[in-house]
């Protein structure tokens, strides 16, 4: 799954998974969610984080739930720093603006 965001796009440098029982529950309605079938580490779950990709507004929102990996969330960003605050924002209750994407202009 991270190598398969790596690729997508040259601004993801960093990859923050984490696991929270509160955030999890709270947000996978709200935020970009992969299937409740789909467990992690698998590639399924690589081909879902690639739906989310092109198909939800993950790449602006550069955090989603994992709903088949039980309270697990992955945040995205330019560096670790980045990633790790996004969660933190919203553990902390605040709804971080969209982010200004530019897709890759790679295939």
């Amino acid at each position: 799954t991270h190598a398969e965001l790596y690729a997508l796009d040259a601004e993801i440098q960093a990859i923050v998974h984490v696991h929270s029982a509160q955030l999890w529950t709270a947000l996978q309605h709200e935020l970009p969610s992969t299937a409740t079938d789909v467990a992690y580490g698998t590639p399924a779950m690589a081909r879902e984080f690639l739906r989310l990709y092109h198909e939800t507004d993950f790449p602006e929102r550069r955090i989603a739930v994992m709903r088949g990996h039980r309270d697990g969330l992955i945040a995205i960003g330019e560096s670790i720093a980045e990633a790790a605050l996004r969660i933190l924002a919203y553990r902390d209750g605040c709804r971080p603006p969209l982010t200004a994407h530019q897709p890759d202009s790679r295939p």
